[in-house]
């Protein structure tokens, strides 16, 4: 029982350096990985780098790069802009981060219990879940919103993370459906383990690879979402968010371009960094079993 238990934790760590191996050599890959570390570094540190923009009337639309103590220049309400960048990034993050969380859980459950069970159970989850793929997902999150007073960050979060989970749950199905045919998940059906043992400690491990490319593209899908409420109204009125911004400087974007650009910038390079590293993570994993 210890040499297996030995030889499991050698292969385990070998296909780890496999993957990172495979993952230095895609340059995409490192290039997103920099990216979202930095919006990491933004939101941890925004705080630290820069007091809560207020409102200085007397610098309104100071252009950029004119006034250095404001490089990337100021808003309708003369703050600066750098600093409501790395603000909005907190709350970029804060959304992506709750709602892949509320995505796991509803689609790695949903779609283990159809893989793993099937017939009538999978049946019934799988009919569901179609139901759910044929509803457009930003209007059933608007619909969502709709039904609360008070749109704070935490409800979206929720109405992302309980709207987005078929196309996880489907891949988890799928997963589950091929994994527990293999040898040593029946071994251990044999052995007397139990279906919950066996669906999450011997096959999600097993699974993990595809279901952690989903939630990285996912991620960037929630941070999307995220600027299109807050451009659409939707948005915690109290938090600062790019799609806010953007909203903001729409009105004086011939005189005062920057207002909306650099928000911009900033959701598309988010967006393509968490893509290029879900890009790079699927292009270095490789089909091994990992029992």
């Amino acid at each position: 029982m210890e040499e297996d238990m030995e030889k499991k934790i050698i292969k385990g760590r070998s296909y780890l350096r496999r993957f990172l191996r495979r993952f230095r050599r895609n340059y995409l890959g490192i290039f997103g990985a920099i990216i979202v570390f930095s919006l990491i570094f933004m939101a941890v540190s925004a705080s630290t780098l820069f007091p809560y923009p207020k409102p200085r009337l007397e610098m309104r639309y100071t252009p950029p790069f004119k006034d250095w103590s404001v490089p990337l220049g100021t808003d309708n309400l003369g703050r600066d802009m750098l600093a409501l960048i790395f603000y909005g990034a907190r709350t970029s993050l804060k959304v992506g981060l709750g709602s892949i969380v509320l995505l796991f859980l509803f689609g790695v459950l949903i779609g283990s219990l159809a893989g793993y069970f099937g017939k009538w159970v999978d049946e019934i989850l799988m009919r569901f879940t179609d139901i759910m793929l044929t509803i457009p997902t930003l209007f059933l999150i608007i619909v969502f919103l709709s039904m609360f007073e008070v749109r704070g960050t935490n409800v979206i979060i929720f109405a992302i993370g309980v709207t987005g989970w078929p196309g996880l749950a489907r891949i988890t199905r799928s997963q589950f459906l091929s994994l527990k045919k293999t040898p040593y998940v029946e071994a251990v059906q044999v052995m007397g383990g139990s279906s919950l043992r066996i669906m999450f400690r011997h096959i999600l491990p097993n699974a993990l690879p595809p279901i952690i490319v989903v939630l990285t593209f996912q991620m960037a899908g929630a941070i999307l979402t995220e600027a299109g409420l807050s451009f659409l109204g939707l948005g915690d009125p109290t938090l600062i968010s790019w799609g806010k911004i953007i909203t903001q400087g729409r009105v004086s974007v011939a005189t005062a371009w920057w207002e909306s650009t650099f928000p911009g910038i900033a959701i598309l390079f988010a967006v393509l960094g968490f893509n290029l590293l879900g890009d790079a993570i699927r292009d270095s994993f490789e089909v091994e079993k990992v029992g």
